[in-house]
């Protein structure tokens, strides 16, 4: 949901904000809420924010936007998972991966949780959909999600987007996507 200057919410999706704050504020703020109300504060990271919203056209074009959506997005030394439901994020989850353990096999036990999860705790019904990003396998790590938990599963890439194959040795290709990239890849910075 975006929010106008006053607080009011705008559908219009022409308003964006960003935050940025200290550490140490961030961790007085979620001790706060933590204190006051039980709940833990948690932050979607860069990568998986703008995953999710290269999947909103894809959900749009499908008429799933009334639907609950299950997202994973797989780096190098990193997994998130999230989960929407009617537009709304209701779970979200990051971790480091073990560099020592297999990466394909930590993904799996990192989604399987998130999916009894969104059952038990969120009341969940059916996912409509799962998108999947990864650097690597992306799309035999689709159809595990596929076969593993019964979902509809659909890789994300950068290809319909450019009209192009993504080639990161071809600058000409490259260069109008570094910025998408970029943020496909970058991680929550702390300072």
């Amino acid at each position: 949901t975006y929010f106008t200057a006053s607080g009011a919410q705008d559908y219009s999706a022409a308003a964006h904000w960003t935050v940025v704050l200290n550490q140490q504020v961030l961790h007085q703020y979620e001790q706060f809420v933590q204190s006051t109300i039980g709940a833990e504060c948690g932050l979607v990271d860069l990568a998986t924010f703008n995953f999710m919203n290269l999947a909103h056209g894809t959900i749009r074009d499908n008429g799933l936007s009334d639907q609950d959506i299950f997202y994973v997005n797989l780096g190098r030394d990193f997994i998130s998972v999230a989960i929407s439901q009617k537009h709304d994020l209701m779970f979200f989850r990051s971790r480091a991966l073990d560099s020592a353990s297999d990466r394909w096999q930590q993904a799996l036990e990192e989604i399987h949780p998130a999916m009894l999860y969104y059952v038990d705790k969120l009341g969940g019904q059916t996912l409509a959909r799962a998108f999947v990003h990864s650097e690597e396998n992306a799309e035999q790590l689709s159809t595990e999600v596929e076969k593993q938990f019964g979902v509809q599963s659909s890789t994300l890439k950068l290809e319909p987007y450019s009209g192009h194959r993504y080639d990161t040795s071809n600058s000409i290709t490259l260069d109008p996507f570094v910025p998408l990239a970029g943020l496909l890849i970058t991680r929550k910075v702390e300072f």
